[in-house]
């Protein structure tokens, strides 16, 4: 059983559940008793009149915890939470939940709201002994990760994607990459990760059968015809749109 699973297997052995949300500066907390799994994301409900609704919109930084009826074992997950409005998982949520239909009359209803909630983190622990701690990466990693990780002690979980979700998530990382390229703080930093977003560009080009050899070629021909980036020339305008 995968880590979400296993989690989602013990909120649903508690009683209930307690969400915290940030007001301002400080946490909020309130008890709630419907969440329901779904392709690796969490959702809770609520309504536009609650306080954890705005909450949640002004900043999705959540956690949850859970302790179960008689027992020191508890449950923290630590995540980001993010509504949601597909129709069909909200469908779902009221299948899971029929107690939710006093509340909202259908999937449609405009009070019906829920949030999708990303994990990043789980711990759970029986007093101060820790059962299982899980940080969430769900992203593309480079090939002798996981094998590192393992051999420091960890337990990871992997899964090898197909080639449309394997190009999704290259694209993704080619995101991650630009931002880390951007926020770089040192010479040294700039420098690894400008290699990080190469690595990435080549990987791109590879899925997409293009020889990187034959983009270097393009990049090289238009320097020549149009220049590089070297004369720091910013264009303010001209009424000549094409070149």
């Amino acid at each position: 059983m995968d880590t979400i699973k296993k989690a989602y297997k013990f909120l649903k052995g508690c009683e209930y559940f307690a969400v915290t949300s940030i007001n301002d500066k400080f946490p909020a907390v309130r008890p709630f008793g419907a969440i329901m799994e779904h392709k690796n994301y969490l959702y809770i409900s609520t309504s536009p009149t609650k306080e954890v609704y705005t909450q949640l919109k002004s900043n999705g930084h959540i956690q949850i915890f859970a302790l179960k009826s008689g027992t020191r074992e508890w449950i923290r997950i630590t995540g980001f939470a993010k509504e949601c409005t597909d129709l069909e998982i909200k469908k779902l949520v009221l299948g899971e939940y029929p107690i939710l239909l006093k509340h909202f009359d259908s999937e449609k209803s405009k009070n019906f709201i829920l949030f999708q909630i990303e994990p990043l983190k789980f711990e759970l622990k029986k007093g101060e002994k820790l059962l299982m701690e899980r940080k969430i990466f769900n992203k593309l990693v480079r090939d002798e990760i996981p094998e590192m990780l393992d051999k420091n002690g960890g337990e990871t979980e992997t899964e090898i994607l197909n080639t449309e979700k394997y190009k999704e998530c290259l694209y993704a990382k080619l995101k991650e990459e630009c931002e880390e390229v951007i926020t770089a703080d040192s010479k040294e930093n700039l420098a690894e990760e400008l290699a990080d977003l190469l690595e990435v560009m080549k990987a791109i080009a590879k899925i997409n059968d293009i020889d990187f050899a034959e983009i270097e070629k393009i990049r090289a021909e238009k320097k020549e015809k149009r220049g590089g980036f070297d004369r720091k020339i910013f264009l303010k305008s001209s009424n000549i749109v094409k070149i």
